[in-house]
């Protein structure tokens, strides 16, 4: 089942048009969205396996248990080892009701379906596999339902709901930072072809011409960007900023791990004692410059 592809934002956050080659791009997006989230998936279960196992063998030393070796491994992998397999029951239904996309009104009786019969089939699965591996290994049955059947299963669906959870929140996260990657690629292409700036703050995109850039300072999350019509924030790194600005063909240079200028704009360059620097623009303003960049501001 294909999921729509991921879309980079557009002028105003309208979607952008997109060619082929751009769905093309968004759909092996999503592919490796998936595929990520497995492997980090996989690897986690496996280590939940690893600690749970190793702690019921220290536990059953500590309280001097005779308790098989073999018995905690078979416990905590039944469920985990089939769980892995079971991502892509998760992912199959992600993709019907995508986490922070859909509404809650489609997304909760989706994802209940969901976890219902993920939970179910794993629970069938303990209960027939440990019932098969009991007796060869251990010398005695298992029966996982016992006497109350119904509390066993609300209580084993209480234990096995945070696996098909943690599958959504991978897929989410890996699919958050896969849209990321888009749009700034997307910036950068338009960066380019149109020697504009691409900056978005609170559900905002704005664009800005890039020959304005005059210097941008970081502020957390965000960067305060100046040009000669005005100030800008933006929610983006100096990093990404400067390869924006670099594709519309503007001389910006790294100054300070918080500051980022136009090079064209640079008037005076002082130094003020153990290799940092003063520097005046074109328009009185001053800024710090470190002795880390100074080589690249003086190139």
């Amino acid at each position: 089942m294909a999921r729509r592809p991921l879309a980079p934002l557009g002028p105003c956050g309208t979607l952008a048009t997109m060619d082929r080659s751009d769905l093309l791009k968004e759909e092996a997006a999503e592919r490796r969205v998936g595929r990520d989230a497995f492997i980090w998936y996989a690897g986690i279960t496996m280590g939940i396996w690893i600690l749970s196992a190793t702690s019921l063998l220290i536990r059953r030393n500590i309280d001097g248990v005779d308790l098989p070796w073999a018995q905690p491994w078979v416990v905590e992998g039944t469920s985990l080892i089939l769980g892995i397999p079971l991502y892509f029951l998760v992912r199959w239904f992600e993709i019907k009701a995508p986490i922070g996309e859909a509404s809650w009104r489609q997304a909760l009786p989706v994802h209940l379906i969901g976890s219902t019969l993920y939970c179910g089939l794993l629970i069938a699965w303990m209960a027939i596999f440990r019932a098969a591996v009991w007796p060869p290994l251990f010398g005695h049955g298992y029966d996982l339902l016992g006497d109350t059947p119904l509390q066993v299963i609300l209580y084993e669906y209480r234990k096995l709901l945070p696996g098909y959870l943690g599958a959504l929140g991978l897929i989410y996260t890996f699919r958050q930072m896969a849209m990321m990657r888009l749009e700034l690629d997307a910036a950068r292409v338009e960066a380019r072809s149109t020697q504009r700036l691409t900056l978005k703050c609170g559900g905002r995109v704005m664009r800005v011409e890039a020959d304005g850039f005059v210097s941008a300072k970081a502020a957390g999350n965000y960067v305060e960007l100046r040009t000669g019509t005005g100030e800008h924030l933006a929610r983006m790194t100096l990093a990404e900023l400067e390869k924006q600005l670099i594709e519309a063909g503007v001389d910006a240079v790294r100054v300070h791990r918080s500051w980022l200028v136009n090079r064209d704009v640079v008037e005076e360059i002082t130094p003020t004692g153990e290799g940092d620097v003063s520097i005046r623009l074109k328009n009185g303003d001053t800024l710090p410059g470190s002795r880390r960049y100074r080589d690249k501001l003086v190139a």
